[in-house]
């Protein structure tokens, strides 16, 4: 985002996912909040609407769901409880079936049934929680 600033101008918005996949390769939850926290600085410097979306919940039949689920949700207590000190924060777990995600939600396949990764209708449920808290933000910034 900085090199885009730098090449483009700031953003009107940020919206910033992110995580699941550092903490599956065995980045340590604080290095994400670390990264997490020095990008909302940033952001806030030049006064950039930022959400930050939580990583969503992962199915409970997945082995991934013991492995990285505590992370999981250490990192989205971490954002909730404001950690990033900008921003505002899209919690996907209520609306995508709360600790392991709603298996309407979720990919599951013959040869993925444990997929950990939300389906289509996932995606647009998640994403019409962000473009509402989007929209909300860039109304009341502007």
């Amino acid at each position: 985002m900085r090199r885009c600033a730098e090449l483009c101008g700031n953003p009107s918005a940020a919206v910033l996912s992110g995580g699941g996949n550092d903490i599956a390769l065995s980045t340590s939850v604080t290095t994400v909040e670390t990264a997490a926290a020095n990008l909302a600085s940033w952001l806030q410097d030049r006064g950039i609407p930022t959400v930050w979306v939580t990583i969503y919940p992962f199915p409970s039949v997945s082995p991934a769901y013991p492995l990285f689920n505590l992370q999981r949700r250490a990192y989205n207590d971490w954002l909730r409880s404001g950690g990033p000190e900008w921003g505002t924060v899209v919690d996907l777990d209520p609306v995508l079936g709360g600790d392991s995600l709603d298996p309407q939600f979720r990919v599951c396949t013959p040869s993925a049934p444990a997929d950990i990764h939300a389906n289509n209708a996932g995606y647009a449920v998640g994403a019409t929680a962000i473009t509402q808290t989007l929209a909300h933000l860039l109304v009341g910034s502007g």
